[in-house]
């Protein structure tokens, strides 16, 4: 397929977008960013930003549930008040304590939920599943933690930073 390039203003940017516009690429197929800020001391509020919320492939906010922690030595699901104590050291003392966690993020705008596998210690991110408008939606990436001032440990952040594909 030939591409016809009609260059309607000026700019790096805006050539690149109507090059991919007239050449039929569909954005809504392509990976998307997304990095996803979660509040771990205020409730466990989360917020989107990047490209996966401006093309509609994800909500702007909501809640996070930790639904199972998992002992990456035994691979058994172990009771999330069994490991809260583990997180709470690990953030306080900043040591790479390994973890796997199960993690329903629920939008609320009720467009439903996906579940997303934290892996702590090799700082990895994948969704899992989803409901409503995410069921069939998928990626991964890098998670980290953040704070405001990097002298104190408080207040705590989680970034999940990576890409959202359909």
């Amino acid at each position: 397929m030939r591409c016809r390039r009609r260059v309607i203003g000026t700019g790096i940017g805006l050539l690149a977008m109507l090059a991919s516009v007239s050449c039929g690429e569909d954005v809504s197929s392509s990976p998307a960013p997304v990095v996803i800020v979660v509040d771990l001391e205020a409730g466990q509020r989360w917020a989107v930003h990047g490209g996966a919320v401006e093309q509609g492939r994800i909500c702007e906010d909501g809640f996070r549930h930790v639904r199972d922690g998992i002992d990456p030595a035994t691979n058994e699901v172990v009771p999330v008040r069994i490991w809260t104590a583990v997180i709470a050291d690990a953030i306080e003392s900043r040591n790479t304590t390994e973890l796997t966690m199960v993690v329903e993020y629920t939008c609320a705008d009720g467009s439903g939920s996906f579940v997303i596998t934290e892996h702590w210690g090799p700082d990895q991110w994948s969704l899992d599943s989803g409901t409503g408008a995410y069921r069939a939606l998928h990626g991964g990436g890098d998670l980290s933690f953040t704070t405001d001032d990097y002298m104190s440990p408080r207040p705590l952040r989680l970034e999940l930073d990576g890409v959202l594909e359909p």
